[in-house]
Formats: C-alpha cells, sequence, structure tokens
C-alpha cells in the first residue's frame, strides 16, 4: 500500500498530480484519512498543497470528518497561511468544521483579514465563499457576512462580483 505522501509527491505547482488517485483510495479506505491529514504538515510543500486539495475534494461529501482535527486546524492556520501552499484550500476545509463560540469568532476573523490582506484574488473569493457558508450555519455572524458581500458586490474584481451575486441569493437577500 502506497502511502499518500509519496502518492501527492512529484511534479510542479500547477499539476494535480494523483490528487484524484488519493480521494478515491480514501473513499475506499475511510481509516486513512488521518494519513491524509497529516500530510498537512509535510515538508514537502507540493506533498502539503495536494493533500490540502485532496482533503478539501473528499471532504465536500463527508465534511464531518474534519470536526475531528479542530484543534490541529486553530493551532496551524495561521502558519499554513503564512506559508501560502494551501491558501486556495484552507478557507474552503476551514468551512467545513462545526465552530462553536469563540473557534468560530477566531476562524470568522481569520478569513476576514486574509479576505482584506491576500494578494490573490482567487483566495479571496475563496474566503467570502467559506465566510458566507459559515453564515448559513450561524446566525451570530450572518448580518456582518451580508454587509461584507454587499461591499465586494460593489468594489470587488469580476471573480469576486460573480461570486457574490450567487452568496446574496444564499444568504436571502
Amino acid at each position: 500500500m502506497e502511502s499518500f505522501s509519496s502518492m501527492l509527491k512529484g511534479g510542479t505547482p500547477r499539476t494535480l498530480g494523483r490528487v484524484s488517485e488519493v480521494v478515491e483510495v480514501l473513499k475506499e479506505d475511510g481509516g486513512r484519512f488521518d494519513e491524509l491529514v497529516n500530510c498537512l504538515n509535510s515538508a514537502d510543500r507540493l506533498v502539503k498543497l495536494r493533500a490540502a486539495d485532496a482533503l478539501e475534494k473528499f471532504c465536500r461529501k463527508h465534511p464531518e470528518k474534519l470536526n475531528g482535527y479542530r484543534d490541529l486546524f486553530l493551532a496551524n492556520m495561521d502558519q499554513w497561511a503564512d506559508e501560502g501552499y494551501i491558501m486556495m484550500s484552507l478557507p474552503l476545509l476551514l468551512r467545513y468544521i462545526s465552530w462553536q463560540g469563540n473557534e468560530l469568532w477566531l476562524v470568522k476573523d481569520r478569513l476576514m483579514k486574509w479576505l482584506g490582506t491576500y494578494p490573490d484574488k482567487f483566495v479571496k473569493v475563496m474566503c467570502i465563499q467559506a465566510l458566507a457558508d459559515l453564515a448559513v450555519q450561524h446566525v451570530e455572524i450572518q448580518e456582518e457576512v451580508k454587509y461584507l458581500v454587499q461591499q465586494h458586490l460593489e468594489t470587488g474584481s469580476a471573480s469576486m462580483k460573480a461570486r457574490c451575486r450567487k452568496l446574496w441569493k444564499k444568504l436571502g437577500e
């Protein structure tokens, strides 16, 4: 049995490598989920990037799997964001975890920070998507997120405006 780490190595950052294969293996053997999560802390940036991508793809249908890793994400999200390798997936992964109390506010604040400061416009789109998804689950942040969506509808890039139009409908406006 080949390790996920070895399956995700090699190539260039612009290629998916064997991400789809890893997702398929995970569907067959959900007991290996922890192995894939551990790849987020790999010293190999391609392994880290592809592990985040594979996790995001798998968790679309199995979001509950990430709930056991709440502490890992809280402890590492700032470091992962600073490294930048997984920023296309990190905001989307954060939306799958059932945050409670102060954790929710911490995650919301990080997503808002990245939305305002991260240089990549696609990462910004992922941040506002994650914020809207969290707002649907948590009424206590809905007004603030609606305001952000409305702001970006007016001032965002073309991709941001397109996403915000969909999010505005999703948020019930």
